[in-house]
């Protein structure tokens, strides 16, 4: 658990509260599920499972003092919006009094791209634009959601499925119409003329996108593996904006990637223990 102070031997463990916190907040171990931000995501789902559990074992939900006690400590631990008020959370729990685990689904928010950059900010998630949407409308209209509900775009499409324009942005004179000839011998369509970009000092090559068209970006991505995707949802196309680090472009494979699967738990799953 480096990072978070939590430090325990292999096997099965009761946690305290202070280590119940180190287990959710500790982001450098690889336990599958990508990032080291998912896996905390991914622990934290399991703690909450666990606690859902202990909660409807003991007889919490259906013991006034107890319920009282338990919602007095979650309310001194999470923040609410200034609406909520402790008599709400009480008349939430009591409607929870006969809920079954199983019926408790986690769900992460479909994603585009765990490494994406913002300036300013730094190293952010961005969430996919189309998957995501049908998640939050499920939501919205209080729908089930289970994996099959909504899926990721694919990570990748065909190039012929791809309309490219290319600019020269700070790369040797002529090199749009080489990238934009190489493109279409890949099999990209053309999105406009190639030609020069309004400014001609960026150092790097980047890839100019609107949300929707994220599969596409990556696509344009693998034959110019050093650019930089750029979110810009007034794009009607993807355009490439060269840089001075541009030279030629890569080949790409035909085969597009697959989807990543979007996985969902229940909380029907006794993953960790607290105490």
């Amino acid at each position: 658990g480096h990072g978070s102070g939590l430090n325990l031997s292999a096997g099965k463990h009761l946690l305290n509260d202070v280590q119940a916190v180190g287990y959710v907040r500790t982001r450098y171990v690889d336990t599958g599920e990508g990032s080291s931000d998912f896996g905390r995501i991914r622990r934290q789902q399991k703690f909450m499972s666990s606690m859902m559990h202990k909660v409807t074992s003991a007889g919490t939900l259906f013991n006034v003092g107890k319920l009282t006690a338990f919602l007095r400590t979650v309310s001194d631990a999470v923040t609410v919006d200034t609406e909520m008020k402790p008599t709400d959370l009480f008349t939430i729990a009591q409607q929870l009094q006969g809920l079954d685990p199983k019926h408790v689904t986690f769900v992460t928010v479909p994603y585009a791209n765990d490494n994406y950059s913002v300036p300013g900010v730094g190293s952010t998630v961005l969430a996919d634009p189309v998957a995501a949407q049908g998640l939050y409308d499920a939501i919205r209209n209080d729908s089930a959601i289970g994996a099959t509900d909504f899926k990721n775009r694919p990570t990748t499409v065909k190039p012929s499925d791809v309309s490219v324009q290319v600019l020269n942005g700070g790369a040797a004179s002529g090199s749009a119409g080489k990238a934009a000839g190489e493109l279409a011998a890949m099999g990209f369509k053309s999105g406009g003329p190639s030609g020069n970009a309004p400014t001609r000092n960026n150092a790097t090559t980047s890839i100019r996108y609107a949300g929707t068209q994220i599969a596409e970006a990556r696509t344009v991505q693998l034959a110019l593996p050093g650019a930089t995707l750029v979110l810009d949802d007034t794009a009607t196309v993807i355009q490439v904006i060269l840089g001075k680090d541009f030279v030629s472009t890569t080949p790409i494979p035909t085969a597009t990637t697959p989807a990543k699967p979007v996985v969902t738990h229940t909380a029907d799953e006794k993953l960790c223990t607290t105490n």
